[in-house]
């Protein structure tokens, strides 16, 4: 289940008490060609995007993730800084810089199942 909020949904508890535990996703990402794969089977395939952050603390892009209730990577450092290393976490990298690339057109196209 995605968490929509800005909430730690109770990592820091789990790391307290040494829980093993899975945080998918704490960063989305890309599938690139045909790297992606699909849901369902038999008549419901649905084929992946190529952006999957699934609402992730971290976007696709290194930005932070936001929901309803503000900053999900803040709320989740603050629920890990109790157990952060002697001398705390590094610090966070500057933002990539960003690019107006302008007008893209595209010209051709083609259909995915008359290609295979």
């Amino acid at each position: 289940m995605a968490n929509t909020r800005a909430s730690d949904c109770g990592t820091g508890a789990h790391v307290a008490r040494g829980d093993s535990f899975n945080l998918y996703m704490g960063h989305g990402g890309s599938n690139f060609g045909f790297w992606a794969g699909a849901n369902g089977g038999g008549s419901s395939f649905q084929p992946d995007i190529t952006s999957y952050d699934y609402d992730s603390p971290v976007s696709e892009n290194g930005d932070h993730g936001f929901g309803p209730g503000g900053d999900k990577f803040l709320a989740m450092l603050e629920a890990m800084r109790p157990f952060a290393p002697k001398g705390g976490f590094p610090p966070e990298p500057a933002p990539l810089p960003r690019h107006a690339y302008g007008e893209i057109k595209l010209n051709k196209h083609a259909t995915v199942l008359d290609n295979l």
